[in-house]
């Protein structure tokens, strides 16, 4: 006797929960006949509502099947049937739930400037690929849409405070931010009507929200012209000659430094360059200590076969240096500009 009345019991409270739930889903159907209202609790609307019950019906449903006794094999044989005919139920509907309620949301009741509820709230849900929040007027769990607040990606300007609503000539006008960690725009708001008997109380208060720091703007740096460009050849050509003192060129005479050469590129643009061929008492220790000075420049390194290269993408000036001591026992080197706009008449470097 005491198997029996417990389960009695159960299948009792299985049914009157059965019956509850039917009618919570026949209320939630009725009140979204309308398209414009939807049930609001929490942050679940009426299709994650719906989804959440049945999956509490099934499970319902699973209990009252785990619940029956029987002694019958053929009716045996259908209780079988019918407690994997619910869990499989509880599984499908526990997924679905899963999916129907794994987005974040957030529903963010709009407080006026003076700290009032105004008796709409906004549902917004976080999104990476830009968004939108509903806005709603609520009456206990009814919710009637009055207008969305689209917004950029993961923007929830209403969840995080980003935004003011105050009163105008009987109109309620709310601005908000339409971008994560943007300013309070003014071109994005919204005008809704204030109703008296769902204003609510008021010493509330909003979410303190400080915007992002506006990123500067970079300033665009001068087009460079040849003469600059030449200006930066020639300092990198004297910093050369200093650190390899004694130096000779290929008929052993002391490393002169020469003016840069200009050849055109075409009609409109001209490059410099400046070659040289010198020896020293040890060629590797010298193109060491070049490539070293340059390094210590700024120049960015790279290599070609048997010559090493330094440039500086921002003026474009490029050194290229290879020890030919085995050819000729000198260095060889070659500095040169871009190509570059054609400088007026007079224009040289200093």
């Amino acid at each position: 006797m005491s198997d029996v009345r417990p389960a009695v019991v159960v299948r009792w409270a299985t049914g009157i929960l059965a019956v509850l739930i039917l009618v919570a889903i026949a209320v939630v159907a009725a009140v979204t006949d309308d398209p414009h209202r939807i049930v609001l609790v929490g942050t679940l609307d009426s299709w994650q509502l719906t989804v959440v019950l049945a999956l509490i019906g099934c499970g319902d449903l699973a209990v009252f099947a785990f619940s029956i006794r029987v002694s019958h094999p053929l009716a045996r044989a259908g209780v079988i049937f019918a407690c994997l005919a619910a869990t499989v139920a509880v599984v499908v509907a526990g997924a679905v739930a899963m999916l129907a309620t794994l987005e974040t949301s957030h529903v963010s009741p709009i407080i006026d400037d003076e700290g009032c509820d105004t008796g709409y709230v906004v549902r917004e849900t976080e999104s990476y690929g830009g968004g939108a929040g509903a806005v709603y007027l609520v009456d206990g769990v009814i919710a009637t849409a009055q207008g969305s607040t689209p917004t950029g990606p993961a923007a929830t300007p209403f969840h995080d405070g980003a935004y003011t609503a105050s009163l105008v000539d009987h109109v309620l006008r709310v601005s908000y931010a339409s971008g994560a960690g943007g300013p309070i725009d003014g071109s994005s708001r919204l005008i809704l009507t204030p109703y008296e008997d769902v204003y609510g109380p008021c010493g509330l208060s909003r979410p303190a929200y400080v915007p992002s720091p506006v990123a500067p703007t970079p300033t665009p740096k001068p087009p460079l012209s040849l003469p600059d460009a030449e200006k930066v050849m020639a300092d990198m050509y004297r910093q050369t000659q200093n650190v390899v003192p004694g130096a000779t060129d290929a008929d052993g005479d002391p490393w002169a430094p020469v003016a840069p050469t200009r050849t055109a590129c075409d009609a409109d643009s001209m490059q410099s360059t400046v070659s040289a061929e010198f020896a020293t008492s040890d060629n590797a220790a010298a193109l060491a200590r070049i490539l070293a000075t340059w390094d210590a420049a700024g120049f960015a390194a790279d290599r070609a076969i048997q010559t090493d290269i330094r440039f500086d993408p921002d003026s474009g000036v490029a050194l290229r240096i290879s020890d030919r001591s085995t050819i000729d026992r000198l260095i060889h080197l070659s500095i040169t500009t871009p190509c570059l706009p054609a400088p007026d008449a007079g224009e040289t470097t200093e």
